[in-house]
């Protein structure tokens, strides 16, 4: 075997790159009765080669916005997230799997419980974001190139 170094997909690093939350109207809403109408709004995930080493960022950002039915704002979240990967081998069906399905499904898990820790340090109740998996929609869309079985 040759002392080639072994390559593997990992997770090199990932960093909040935006993280804020509003309530600009926190005191005029003290008494207040209404249903809230809550947005959730996910940034597509984007996906960026840095170098022919096989390291890759990719980055995903939410935005969770609440107000009243008189549209009185009651809160605003958003946050974004990158990691900064590297993948084994570009034409590896694991590693196209792994940059497009496991990492964003690692970002958006960390931001759902980052945008519930800024709604509840604002003293609202909790709100959770609901689980998406983007690796499962990502072999979904690509089985037929990936050349996967797919059961319905």
């Amino acid at each position: 075997m040759s002392e080639q170094e072994q390559k593997f997909n990992r997770i090199l690093s990932i960093r909040l790159v935006d993280a804020s939350f509003e309530s600009p109207n926190k005191m005029a809403l003290q008494g207040r009765d209404g249903v809230p109408h809550v947005t959730v709004k996910v940034d597509p995930v984007s996906t960026a080669k840095v170098n022919d080493q096989g390291v890759y960022t990719v980055s995903l950002g939410v935005n969770v916005t609440c107000d009243l039915e008189d549209k009185t704002n009651v809160f605003i979240v958003e946050a974004k997230e990158v990691a900064t990967v590297s993948i084994a081998d570009e034409n590896d069906v694991n590693s196209q799997i792994f940059l497009n399905g496991t990492v964003p499904d690692v970002l958006y898990n960390s931001l759902r419980e980052l945008c519930n820790d800024l709604i509840v340090s604002g003293g609202f109740p909790e709100f959770h974001l609901q689980f998406v998996s983007y690796e499962q929609q990502y072999l979904l869309d690509n089985a037929e190139r990936l050349k996967l079985q797919v059961n319905n």
